[in-house]
């Protein structure tokens, strides 16, 4: 695959005959376009309509296998089985860990096929978060029938009957060109020691009084909007 962005390239153009000759060659000079945010995979939206949901993205170059993955409720580390898809490095933010830190997302079904035939499978390998390798298993679980139009592809997912969660999903391009991720959702992490870790905002603390303190949010907001400071580092409420 040509990389996109190269700029120069040249082609030479000439015809052959069966007899073996041809006509002069002629030179073709070209651009590639560059990527939109160096991503290959670009405009991911989803919509419900009753029990189906349906998913587009615009996928710019040629790719042997589009995918798309759909993860489940979320589940404390060690209870939770899924295919683990790797999400990079972590983008270190503001009172978040000082270090950037592995994470990925653990997903539970899956759409592949073409125009002519589009599967929906549910895993059922025996992998479990944090124990031994990820196995390749899924199960059948009916159609979910796709179409492409020019970049766009388009998935309509029947969710109902499922515990797939819409907004838990991953876009996956692979073969031909370097594979390509765009995910949706939250990330689990190995921030732990190098164990997974539970990065969900509904994580119990381990059992620290904090989170079962009744009404913290709305100490929190009333703390964040009330304190004020003085010049002396001294701390008060208005």
């Amino acid at each position: 695959m040509l990389k996109p962005g190269t700029s120069g390239i040249s082609f030479e153009v000439k015809t052959i005959l069966s007899s073996g000759g041809g006509g002069a060659s002629k030179l073709l000079n070209a651009n590639m376009r560059s990527l939109p945010a160096g991503s290959s995979i670009t405009s991911v939206s989803y919509r419900t309509d009753g029990d189906m949901v349906i998913y587009t993205a615009d996928v710019l170059v040629p790719y042997a296998f589009v995918r798309l993955f759909i993860g489940g409720p979320h589940k404390a580390v060690g209870a939770d089985a899924g295919w683990p898809i790797d999400a990079g490095m972590s983008i270190p933010k503001l009172l978040e860990d000082a270090l950037p830190h592995a994470q990925y997302k653990l997903v539970n079904y899956l759409v592949e096929g073409n125009d002519f035939y589009s599967g929906f499978y549910e895993y059922t390998g025996a992998y479990v978060e944090g124990v031994g390798n990820a196995d390749w298993t899924w199960a059948p679980h009916g159609t979910a029938p796709q179409s492409q139009s020019g970049y766009t592809y388009t998935w309509n997912v029947p969710l109902g009957g499922t515990d797939a969660l819409p907004d838990e999903y991953a876009i996956q391009g692979q073969g031909y060109a370097p594979i390509q991720n765009v995910f949706g959702g939250s990330f689990r992490s190995y921030k732990c020691d190098g164990k997974p870790c539970d990065d969900n905002p509904a994580y119990d603390c381990k059992g620290s009084s904090l989170c079962t303190t009744p009404d913290m949010l709305k100490w929190c907001d009333i703390a964040v909007n009330n304190l004020i400071r003085t010049d002396d580092l001294t701390y008060g409420t208005t």
